[in-house]
C-alpha cells in the first residue's frame, strides 16, 4: 500500500485518495466525520473518483492519527477498491 498521507508543518494532514469503484464525495465527508473530523475539507482531484483530503487540525500525535485514519478508510471503503495516493 503506497502513503500519502502528508504531515503538514501546521499540525495537519493532507490525505490523497482514489477509488477503483464509484464513491461521492458526501461519502468520504461522512466517513471522516465519523472519525471525528467534521472540519476536514475533501475536494475531487484528479480524476472522477479521486479526492484531497485536508484536516487542519489534529490534537493528538499527526503520525498515530494518520495510521488510524488510514486504516479506519480502508475499513469502511473496502469494497470500493481504495487506494493512497503518492
Amino acid at each position: 500500500m503506497a502513503g500519502s498521507i502528508r504531515s503538514r508543518f501546521c499540525g495537519g494532514l493532507l490525505i490523497q485518495i482514489k477509488f477503483a469503484k464509484p464513491v461521492g464525495i458526501s461519502e468520504v465527508r461522512g466517513a471522516l466525520g465519523a472519525m471525528g473530523h467534521q472540519d476536514a475539507n475533501v475536494q475531487k482531484f484528479g480524476g472522477e473518483d479521486e479526492f484531497l483530503i485536508e484536516v487542519k487540525k489534529i490534537a493528538e500525535n499527526p503520525e498515530e492519527t494518520a495510521k488510524a485514519m488510514q486504516a479506519s478508510l480502508q475499513e469502511r471503503f473496502k469494497d470500493k477498491g481504495l487506494e493512497f495516493e503518492d
